[in-house]
Formats: C-alpha cells, structure tokens, sequence
C-alpha cells in the first residue's frame, strides 16, 4: 500500500526528526527510529565518548562529522546545531523536529505529520520569558547571567535557594520545571534578599549579559520543533561566534539559547509538541512509569519523554504497542475508504 494516502497533504519528505544519542542504548534509538518510519530521522552519535555500536534502522542517516557532546556543556548545543545542519544538507524537509533518545510518540507520526501539514506556526516550543516571570527568573537566573564554575554562579544558586526556601512547590511546564515559594517563606527578609540579588543580576549589575528589552531572555524545552527556514536561521545564528560567545560560557545553556533565539525572531510560536514527565527535586525528569499511564493517555500532545531507555521496559513496551495498534487501525480505515472510492 502506498504510503501518501488520498487526501494527505504529506510526503515522507515532509517532516524529519533528529536524536543526540549521547549515552543512551542503541537499540532504543533504533527502535524509536522504527516507529518514526516513513520519515527520515538524523541521528548525531557521540562515538568518541560512546564507542559502542551505533543506532541502525532503515530510516536513520547518522551524522557524518559528530562532535564531543556532554551534558550541561557547549558540546550539546553544538551538537544539536551539527545534526540539524546535516537534515538541512542531506535533503528537503518541510518541518524538523528534534527527540531524546528517551522520547516515544503517543499516536501515530503520520498524524502528526497531519497536523503540521494544518497548523500555521513556525515553530512548536513552549516560551517561558524570565523578565515577564518572576518566580522562573528565580529559578534560572544561575543558568542564565553567570558563567559555568563562576563565583557569581555560586551567588545566584545561594539567592535562589533563599528565595524560594526549603518548602517550595514546583510547577511543570512546557518541559520545565519552575519552583514557587509558599506565600509565608516570601515574607522572610532572607526571600527577599535572595529577590533582590536576582534582580541585580538580570538588570546587569552583577556582570555584563546580552539581555534586554530588545533581545529578551527566554527559557524553553530544548525538544523543539520547527519549519525549515526557521531551522536556516537558527543556525546562521548559532554558527555566528560573535552572537554565540555568551552562551558558550554559561552551563546547560541549549534550554536559554533555542528558547531565546526562537523568542526574539518574531514568529508565531505554538506550544511544545512533547509532554514532559514529572521532575524530581533537583529538576530532572522522572522516567516514565505505570502510574504515568492516565496522563499519558489525557495528553492532547505528539510525543512524550521520559520513557526507559531499555526496551524490555514494560511501561516503554505498553507505549509502542499502543501506537502500534493505532496504526494499524488507521491503515485498515484509510484502505477501506481508498477500496470504496
């Protein structure tokens, strides 16, 4: 059976994903890449710092020129600008969309590629503005006006901490996780001062940073999707080291950077294609499990992280089953209405 459908406004050229599989197994890139099919998914292999066999599947291209990633470092938002420059070289796209190797769709990818088809944003990432937001400034301000190991990052991770207390309550958004404070801790001459030197540094009175009203500090999941010439842009920008030399020097900088590059170009934005799950204290996500299931299955969102990446994971197992059985009733629907035409 065909795989452009009557009716569709698809090809397999469409949509594109890409994957920074810095770590995780190869067989669960493989096998996200599997339920990917029939778009091409770019996959940017660290094969310096995991030397291991590499993610193969019909589907994938492996980024030719791979560079040293790492967690929390510049080498990950390098790697993600290598692996979208080598979708943009290696064919036409319409659309790019980047996934951990933890991600999982929740429907069928054909319906997304519906959906992306329809919809008339540029770019699918939920925008968090830290000059709009006063409790995400709190949280981000470390990760965002000081350098990685800097005495400045210390002072704002010791103000955030007597901002938001030992009580405080986390909130997740869009891929994010943002701390409040319980509205007595607030009163506390201690929240306050740790208010106040946040402040300071986002208005530059702590050390030199790029923000302002015009180019406005924005935090964002860095699973984002965008459309080709958004992709272009990106990365004219990122590949620029005047407009990147900041950025270079702060840690896990690929959330502020995309975000705040996405957020100052002018376009029409929609919200994160992923559901994120739960985080822990330290603001990592919880990989997914049993008990996940119901909001999994109430999420009007494409794709959700963070699955197992052990493919004998049972809730990882439910999950692909699940879209399995979707296609399949989809594909028995599209043929009867091709049979009856």
């Amino acid at each position: 059976m065909s795989l452009i459908q009557p009716g569709r406004k698809w090809s397999p050229k469409s949509v594109v994903f890409g994957i920074v599989s810095d770590g995780y197994r190869p067989d669960a890139v493989s096998e996200l890449a599997g339920l990917l099919a029939p778009f091409t998914v770019h996959v940017h292999h660290d094969f310096e710092r995991f030397p291991h066999p590499s993610p193969g599947a019909p589907n994938i291209r492996l980024v030719r020129n791979p560079v040293r990633t790492g967690w929390g470092t510049w080498g990950f938002a390098r790697a993600v600008a290598t692996l979208t420059r080598s979708a943009l070289d290696e064919g036409d796209f319409d659309y790019f969309q980047l996934l951990s190797p933890t991600c999982l769709p929740l429907r069928p990818v054909t319906q997304f590629a519906d959906f992306i088809a329809a919809d008339r944003c540029d770019a699918h990432l939920t925008l968090v503005d830290l000059f709009s937001n006063d409790d995400a400034l709190v949280e981000y301000a470390f990760r965002t006006f000081a350098p990685g190991g800097s005495a400045r990052k210390r002072l704002l991770r010791h103000a955030r901490h007597l901002a938001l207390g030992p009580d405080r309550t986390i909130e997740h958004r869009g891929g994010l996780a943002i701390s409040h404070a319980t509205p007595a801790h607030r009163r506390r001459p201690a929240a306050r001062l740790g208010r106040g030197i946040t402040g300071a540094a986002a208005r530059g009175r702590l050390g030199r940073h790029p923000f302002d009203e015009r180019f406005r500090p924005f935090m964002g999941s860095t699973w984002f999707g965008a459309r080709r010439h958004v992709i272009a842009d990106l990365l004219d920008a990122v590949e620029d080291p005047a407009r990147t030399a900041y950025f270079r020097r702060l840690d896990q900088s690929d959330e502020l950077l995309f975000a705040s590059l996405i957020g100052n170009a002018g376009l029409r934005v929609g919200p994160l294609n992923h559901v994120v799950s739960r985080f822990d204290p330290d603001g990592h996500p919880l990989v997914i499990g049993e008990a996940d299931t119901p909001w999994l299955l109430a999420s009007d969102r494409w794709f959700a992280r963070k699955f197992a990446d052990d493919p004998a994971d049972p809730v990882r197992r439910m999950q692909i089953q699940r879209v399995r059985a979707a296609e399949s009733s989809e594909d028995s629907k599209l043929r009867d209405a091709v049979l009856q035409r």
